[in-house]
């Protein structure tokens, strides 16, 4: 096989060192010599494994050329979706997999385009796919925040049906918390009845089978959120394994100066039910607000639209909130530019917290200042890149 290819199917195996220039140069020979879709998707994903985010192999020299190398990944994505759908032998599910993948580490979305195709090829050769590939491919969608539809669920669980009885409790759970969050972003108007609610259930009814009773056990988050989404109770006298409610650095920073403005009180506050501790929580005026402060892991790029989507996890943990919450309270979601902003500005702080102060009860998403729009409004979890 030619170097070029070489240089992403043996990417891993490298060390350190690899420069910006060294990575293009060989991605723009590789990309042009790849014919086949097997070779599309793999060096697309092998180089997204090394440039996403999150990745804790650091093979560039610097974080500086590994954020500018996966910037031009993200920049070349038409091109090579446009290859790959443009292949004489059409891209298997497996293909379509390692695509998702690459897109999940890149934080950026597919083409409606590649989507649509992606989801029939996958449904149609689902049964190609092994259990690993099922857990995987359904967390990649949710964390694109793509809802694949009905169809595309039941063939999913068709086949995860077949082989659940062999998988781990840990694998299950991945399943459980990837279905509460489909059933989430689920479009509110489908009216048939949803089979991720009946999956959930079914889940559920195993694994409340075997928590035993009578007693305070630490359960996995997956299985704690799953069943208050679904509106089980069995889980009401345990705690949950994943929180940690020690504030970070700029949370603190943050808390001081709304707590510096007149008016405002402290307050923790805990959703029971979720046994979860929203991130900053203030008395303003007499009205519950509270923050929740939304670092740059909570967004998916969409360059084609100039936007950027809240993530799927964040949009179910949001819903949860809104469904879990005492009634009086009112909380804010800020994206990470504009939690930063009033820092240096009590007085857009002010106009954030009468605003919010001002809203009837539940979950927003803060667009500016005097921008704040709830949840269940479509356009409240895309925001412009301006404010990236």
């Amino acid at each position: 096989m030619a170097k070029p290819l070489d240089y992403f199917f043996h990417f891993n195996s490298k060390r350190f060192g690899t420069n910006f220039q060294e990575f293009t140069r060989n991605w723009d020979a590789a990309f042009s010599m790849a014919t086949s879709a097997r070779d599309l998707s793999k060096i697309f994903c092998f180089a997204a494994q090394v440039v996403g985010v999150g990745n804790k192999k650091l093979l560039f020299k610097t974080d500086s050329q590994q954020l500018h190398a996966r910037n031009f990944m993200i920049s070349k994505t038409v091109a090579w979706q446009e290859k790959i759908l443009g292949c004489e032998i059409e891209p298997t599910a497996g293909d379509v997999f390692r695509a998702f993948d690459a897109y999940n580490l890149l934080t950026t979305l597919p083409s409606e385009d590649f989507s649509r195709f992606g989801l029939k090829k996958s449904k149609e050769q689902m049964h190609t796919l092994g259990p690993n590939q099922f857990i995987y491919f359904s967390k990649y969608l949710t964390n694109l925040a793509i809802y694949p539809g009905d169809d595309w669920i039941k063939s999913w669980w068709s086949e995860i049906h077949q082989v659940i009885g062999e998988m781990e409790q840990a694998q299950i759970y991945h399943i459980l918390r990837a279905v509460s969050i489909f059933d989430c972003l689920r479009p509110a108007d489908i009216k048939t009845p949803s089979p991720t609610e009946e999956i959930g259930h079914m889940i559920l009814d195993g694994i409340e089978e075997i928590t035993p009773k009578g007693e305070t056990l630490t359960l996995p988050s997956e299985v704690y959120f799953a069943a208050a989404w679904f509106g089980r109770d069995f889980v009401k006298d345990h705690r949950n394994q994943m929180e940690h409610n020690c504030h970070s650095r700029y949370e603190r920073y943050f808390h001081d100066a709304v707590f510096a403005l007149k008016g405002t009180e402290s307050a923790d506050v805990v959703i029971k039910g979720m046994d979860h501790t929203l991130d900053l929580s203030f008395i303003f005026h007499n009205v519950a607000v509270a923050f929740e402060l939304d670092g740059f892991s909570h967004f998916i790029g969409d360059d084609r639209n100039g936007v950027m989507h809240y993530d799927g996890p964040t949009r179910f943990q949001s819903a949860l909130i809104k469904k879990m919450m005492p009634e009086d309270m009112r909380v804010l979601r800020l994206p990470y530019s504009m939690s930063r902003t009033p820092l240096n500005n009590s007085q857009i702080l002010q106009e954030m917290l009468e605003n919010g102060s001002r809203q009837p009860a539940g979950v927003y998403v803060a667009h500016a200042a005097n921008d704040v729009r709830p949840i269940e409004e479509p356009n409240a979890w895309s925001l412009s890149l301006k404010m990236a």
